[in-house]
């Protein structure tokens, strides 16, 4: 069971998941997707873990004009992981939202993206142990 979920660096880090025995590394967002639907998990913080996703999909991009592009194609693949979880559905939304607003390109947007995922994660661990 996945109890607690960490990001260690900028946006070229990885993620760590603390599990009930072990930690483990995660660096590629298929990797995470596949770890989230064959662990339990606590459906606010699989949403919020699940957000790093839009980090792991778009590091080390070269190239700028194509970070949106990525960004914008990581929600429906993240979102597979439960298509009947509210709080993963409201999850993507915020941030499918927060992409087409943002007017940002390249490493800034890369780096406003995992400033959000931040947020978004511990505004969920608030609302989680409320």
């Amino acid at each position: 069971m996945i109890q607690a979920a960490q990001w260690n660096g900028d946006p070229d880090g990885l993620l760590v998941l603390e599990l009930e025995d072990e930690s483990i590394e995660i660096d590629r967002p298929g990797d995470l997707v596949s770890r989230l639907m064959n662990e339990e998990c606590e459906s606010q913080l699989q949403a919020a873990v699940l957000m790093y996703g839009y980090c792991l999909a778009t590091q080390g991009m070269k190239l700028p004009h194509l970070v949106r592009s990525v960004l914008r194609k990581t929600g429906p693949f993240i979102r597979s992981v439960s298509m009947d979880s509210m709080p993963l559905y409201q999850a993507v939304d915020h941030f499918d939202k927060f992409i087409g607003n943002c007017p940002e390109e390249g490493d800034h947007l890369r780096g406003l993206i995992l400033e959000e995922v931040h947020r978004y994660h511990q505004q969920s661990i608030s609302r989680s142990t409320d």
